[in-house]
């Protein structure tokens, strides 16, 4: 399957727009799932520089993490609505200097705070959750993420955001309720967080021992693309 490029994602949101009830002025805080005419695995998010997305997802009738809902999970609920960086690693080299000004554009928006350029414990913005023992059997600091295996740092072994698995990190899981509470006009806050909070793995039809070697395929597939960022003339 080619580049999963959206040329225009404005036509997108203009669409969704004018043939729905939303409203332009709620589209950065919502997305838009475009689904391919084709069954065969293909994935790819672009997000506008306001928050805006748009998550292209295949209705793919590959083994879950590369059926429908894997895709759909990494890339709306994920990257798209989640504002989440990748934690897959793709290439055994150091992060390069672009890509380290790409991620602290993101972490100046408040995305992408689910993986960290520091390994100190200090900086990393899971720090809390690091000697809190609810979590410290699985948050620590691990290095390897945003496709690369040095020197950038992700919060734990693994999460939907690596290997496509049914379950976020606590940072990941931490972001997502921020967003969907500050949307709703709610608020965040830990406390909300903590009461409300589970590191339940979602169900599958495969073991856990199972799923960490079926996916690696899924890390690396050709056909699940970076994020790209965009900027919009509208939304």
């Amino acid at each position: 399957m080619g580049a999963l490029q959206l040329d225009n994602v404005d036509d997108i949101f203009d669409y969704a727009v004018s043939h729905t009830q939303m409203k332009a002025e709620r589209m950065p805080r919502s997305l838009v799932i475009l689904t391919l005419n084709s069954d065969e695995y293909g994935s790819a998010t672009t997000l506008t520089e306001n928050g805006s997305a748009v998550a292209i997802c295949s209705p793919s009738e590959g083994t879950y993490p590369m059926d429908t809902r894997g895709i759909i999970q990494h890339e709306a609920g994920g990257h798209a609505f989640g504002k989440l960086a990748e934690e897959r690693v793709t290439m055994n080299r150091y992060i390069s200097d672009i890509e380290k000004s790409e991620i602290m554009k993101n972490q100046r928006k408040g995305w992408f705070k689910n993986i960290s350029l520091s390994g100190k414990m200090t900086d990393v913005a899971w720090s809390h959750f690091i000697f809190d023992p609810r979590y410290s059997n699985s948050v620590d600091i691990f290095e390897g993420a945003y496709g690369k295996a040095r020197g950038a740092y992700r919060c734990e072994i693994n999460s939907c955001m690596n290997y496509g698995i049914p379950y976020f990190n606590a940072i990941s899981r931490q972001d997502i309720v921020r967003r969907i509470l500050e949307y709703s006009g709610e608020g965040f806050t830990m406390e909300k967080f903590y009461a409300a909070d589970s590191d339940k793995w979602g169900t599958t039809s495969t073991s856990r021992a199972a799923m960490v070697d079926e996916t690696e395929s899924y890390v690396a597939s050709g056909s699940h693309h970076p994020v790209r960022i965009v900027k919009s003339n509208k939304y």
